[in-house]
């Protein structure tokens, strides 16, 4: 199987994009660089080492093993932790492909996974990567059909709304009321409107409790998406059939 994804590169200034030998160098930092070539000093050299290394997997890429794409290899590499090995295709300058094999879904996944987090924290500000559309496609292996779609979060925050609207929705409602709750509360604090006094102040009381559970349930649910699931999987539907 083969999880396929596209990087937009930054540009660095007046629309110029970095050079292949720049986005090497800084590939070459994150340790997936294959040890018989990290010694190779000529570009040419293991530019060429590359193209040969990539044979092996673009047999198992049907979409573009006979296209122009494979012909602008610029780095192979393998993530070591899961054995899972990877080309990098730049055909445009804005954008680069990758394209990642492994025979077991689960360390597919999870090598795609530490691949997106560890790619969209390089940089800083304007000159991050991003991936384009937010999304990852795996293919079934030698085939070109797409059997599961990724959806990148890039907004953990908003994530963490969509997929618990109901907490966000009662910590937005009780914020709302709670501001003149209390204000009717102060209002009426006299002995004279002691029972009204004491309502409002045992509602208040309701309400903070309510925007404390359900801001926890959010946070809760940011620091999940934060840290431990930069990707959404699903099975994937061909949205024109």
């Amino acid at each position: 199987m083969r999880a396929v994804f596209t990087v937009e590169i930054p540009a660095i200034g007046h629309g110029k994009f970095p050079e292949n030998s720049e986005i090497i160098e800084q590939l070459h930092t994150h340790g997936w660089e294959v040890v018989s070539l990290a010694t190779i000093e000529d570009p040419v050299t293991r530019q060429e080492k590359y193209k040969e290394y990539a044979k092996e997997l673009l047999e198992q890429m049907p979409e573009i093993r006979k296209t122009e794409e494979a012909e602008h290899i610029i780095y192979y590499g393998v993530l070591q932790e899961d054995k899972t090995k990877f080309v990098v295709t730049r055909v445009i300058q804005g954008r680069m492909t990758f394209r990642l094999l492994n025979p077991n879904l689960a360390s597919l996944e999870r090598s795609t996974e530490n691949m997106i987090k560890i790619l969209l924290s390089s940089g800083t500000g304007d000159s991050k990567f991003k991936i384009s559309n937010s999304s990852v496609l795996v293919y079934e292996r030698e085939f070109e059909d797409v059997i599961i779609k990724g959806t990148v979060i890039a907004n953990p925050f908003r994530k963490a709304i969509k997929e618990n609207r109901r907490d966000y929705l009662l910590v937005l409602i009780a914020m709302l009321i709670l501001v003149p709750v209390i204000i009717g509360a102060v209002i009426y604090s006299s002995e004279e409107h002691r029972l009204i006094g004491g309502s409002l102040e045992r509602l208040s009381t309701a309400l903070i409790t309510t925007i404390i559970v359900s801001a926890l349930g959010l946070f809760q649910n940011y620091y999940e998406y934060k840290r431990e699931t930069p990707i959404s999987w699903e099975p994937y539907s061909d949205q024109r059939n």
